[in-house]
């Protein structure tokens, strides 16, 4: 249970790491075929649920087809009853693509994707589910969605309470930032936003570095 914990872990900071860089999807896409020939699955799961969510992040036709092998990984994990946990994490990815054309309907598919890896106790992935959950709730922005958006951030934050989780501490130091924004907190978001930015750039992750730049 621990180390399949760390493998998912290290894929979900590798996707952080990989969301800019054209090289790191061209790595992600030869781990995968490296993968195809051998007999692990669930790191061959992994990798397709990473290269596909990276691809999303890129151009329209990249975009397309990373929507594409999403949902074909969600469908035959479903169909072969294997990696079923994992299904969450996929519909998680897939209703992030969908926030532009109907938000009402993405909050309420990343909500219930969230629901889902907290009942499967896939903890790896709650850190970004509740970053997709917690955009999507400011981006609509109602007082109703700013406490949902808090309640979700203290749920993240007592989820393995004393644990070493460094991605999901450098997550609420960011969704902390983008609540304080958003209720109009200019001395919080600062705090927040400096404290989010040393802790990212003294751990050199790449992908949140740059989300730590582009916050003003």
């Amino acid at each position: 249970m621990r180390s399949t914990f760390r493998i998912r872990e290290y894929f979900a900071t590798l996707l952080v790491a990989a969301m800019p860089a054209g090289a790191a999807v061209t790595g992600l896409t030869e781990a995968v075929q490296i993968a195809e020939r051998c007999s692990e699955d669930l790191p061959l799961v992994i990798l397709r649920m990473t290269l596909g969510t990276a691809l999303t992040y890129r151009d329209s036709a990249g975009r397309e087809r990373g929507v594409a092998m999403l949902a074909e990984l969600r469908d035959t994990c479903i169909k072969e009853r294997y990696g079923l946990n994992m299904v969450p994490t996929l519909e998680l990815y897939i209703a992030r693509t969908t926030a532009d054309e109907d938000i009402d309907r993405a909050i309420q598919q990343t909500r219930a994707a969230l629901e889902e890896l907290y009942g499967w106790g896939n903890f790896a992935n709650c850190d970004g589910g509740t970053r997709f959950l917690v955009q999507l709730l400011l981006a609509r922005g109602t007082e109703n969605d700013l406490l949902e958006a808090e309640a979700a951030i203290h749920r993240l934050v007592g989820t393995l309470a004393g644990s070493e989780w460094v991605t999901r501490d450098l997550f609420v130091l960011q969704l902390r930032a983008l609540l304080a924004r958003a209720r109009g907190d200019d001395i919080g978001y600062l705090e927040y936003r400096d404290r989010y930015r040393a802790m990212a750039n003294e751990l050199g992750f790449e992908g949140h570095m740059q989300w730590a730049r582009e916050m003003a």
